[in-house]
């Protein structure tokens, strides 16, 4: 990863930066949950402009520590005299390595970064590191561009017959070859064992003059360091020149320059049941001009959990069974859409459900779900159901519908049909890879309701049962060693009501 050398020169530079680490930070400050007595760590921490000016007045009064980092050390130094924070230390620190201090594994609520990650060279890497560094059920939020609008400058430079020697590899994005930059850091999100949010905005920035520009992005040149003393002056004229005519375009005003970049927010939790399907798949597809977002679970726990993590606009959190009789007078013909994300194959009475849809929606409106046939964990619930000591504990709740039927698909078509909504049914067969170990033995504790029912002398002995059944008669070995493979087919079924 590229260390920044020189730290006076950013900070007069770098208003771009803190104007973008401020506007993030306000727009999604409410999906940090900030708890009492936090550990904090921020890597890249730079001159701390960003750390004392952007998310220093967000910070708790009663937090326990600030861990203050950078892989830079005439950076740490820099901030060490310059940043005044309560409680803050200071470490040389690359969170790209391989091994993370013992001293830092699972110590910290919150990590925070702020146009870091565009440079570390191994994303999957650094958010694996950040998880392990991350305490149960801590956040980490991050702002960063997915590529960096240098990139084809430092690619140019890289192949320049007297300038490539000098480390502009180094500056290059980690995606920078990439079409998509974006899918890629969601690809090594879903790697890293997070569940997360993820935002990519179109933004611009105008330099005010020549030397503001100029001085930022020979700050953020690591290459400079390397130019020998006699040769800089030609070096930094090249440079600049390329910036000039490949980066910026002419402001709107005399002498002016902007830049046009994407910028990255992830907010990520170590642990499940964030509302990820509503925020991250859902989110980016739905109408600016929606009316109302009603944000439904059966469990008050998730609805409490959901209000307090879930960040749209106009969402409302109701505790909600889709499968009671009769639905509130207040959702009748209330919705326009109605939407699942796995959970049809919990119900108990698929028909019952598919009918109160029907009764919630407009006329011509729609319904759009997303659900498992039938549920990997069945046979191991149904060996539950009859064990000696577990059988009492509610497994049977876990069994989805039509474990016992030798067709469930047709079961789900039988019922929509005597719904009375016009429906499209397809089934797909998929797989999904656990990379690690903790990783599925995490997903599949976590949705088993099961647990709240043991004893709590007895309950290690029961996720040593459970999770062998698991790895035995769910789960097959993947192709790299330690992975878990999980076979399941997977439903879509969009539906409208007919308007009468």
């Amino acid at each position: 990863m590229a260390a920044f050398v020189l730290p006076e020169l950013y900070k007069k530079s770098s208003l771009m930066n803190l104007i973008g680490a401020k506007k993030m930070l306000e727009k999604y400050k409410d999906l940090l949950i900030w708890k009492e007595n936090a550990s904090i760590l921020e890597f890249g921490v730079g001159d701390g402009s960003n750390s004392q000016k952007a998310l220093g007045p967000l910070l708790p009064k009663d937090y326990k520590e600030y861990i203050a980092t950078d892989i830079s050390k005439i950076m740490v130094d820099y901030a060490r005299r310059n940043i005044v924070m309560p409680k803050c230390q200071f470490y040389e620190f690359d969170i790209n390595c391989e091994n993370i201090p013992s001293s830092f594994q699972s110590r910290f609520d919150y990590i925070f970064s702020f146009y870091v990650m565009m440079y570390v060279k191994k994303p999957e890497h650094t958010f694996k590191n950040i998880y392990a560094m991350l305490k149960p059920n801590g956040q980490t939020f991050n702002v960063f561009l997915p590529s960096l609008p240098t990139d084809p400058v430092h690619m140019k430079l890289c192949k320049h017959e007297k300038w490539g020697k000098y480390g502009h590899e180094q500056m290059l994005s980690a995606y920078s070859s990439e079409l998509y930059p974006e899918k890629c850091y969601q690809q090594a999100l879903d790697r890293s064992g997070f569940k997360y949010y993820f935002s990519v905005e179109k933004t611009s920035y105008t330099f005010l003059n020549e030397a503001e520009w100029k001085g930022f992005f020979l700050s953020v040149n690591t290459a400079l360091a390397n130019i020998p003393e006699d040769e800089v002056e030609e070096y930094k004229n090249i440079f600049l020149n390329l910036i000039d005519n490949q980066v910026l375009i002419d402001g709107s005003d005399r002498g002016t320059k902007t830049i046009n970049f994407d910028l990255c927010v992830v907010s990520a939790k170590f642990g499940f049941g964030d509302g990820s399907n509503s925020q991250k798949n859902l989110r980016p597809l739905l109408p600016e001009d929606y009316k109302e977002y009603i944000a439904t679970d059966l469990s008050k726990i998730m609805v409490d959990y959901a209000r307090r993590n879930i960040v749209m606009p106009k969402c409302e959190f109701y505790e909600f069974d889709v499968n009671c009789e009769p639905i509130p007078s207040s959702f009748q013909s209330r919705f326009d859409y109605i939407f699942s994300f796995f959970t049809m194959m919990y119900v108990k009475k698929p028909e019952q459900t598919f009918k109160n849809i029907h009764a919630m929606l407009k006329p011509n409106g729609q319904t759009f779900n997303v659900f498992l046939l039938t549920i990997p964990t069945d046979p191991v619930h149904a060996m539950l159901c009859k064990h000696e000591k577990w059988g009492k504990c509610g497994h049977e709740q876990m069994l989805s519908p039509y474990s016992s039927r030798a067709s469930p698909e047709n079961c789900f078509r039988k019922v929509l049909e005597r719904t009375g909504l016009n429906y499209y049914f397809s089934v797909e067969k998929t797989s999904y890879t656990f990379s690690n170990e903790a990783e599925w033995k995490g997903f599949f504790t976590s949705i088993n309701t099961a647990l709240p029912n043991i004893p709590d002398e007895e309950l290690e002995e029961y996720k040593d049962v459970f999770l062998n059944l698991i790895e035995n008669h769910v789960l097959i070995d993947g192709i790299d060693k330690g992975t878990k493979i999980m076979n399941f087919d997977i439903c879509v079924v969009s539906a409208s009501k007919i308007s009468s």
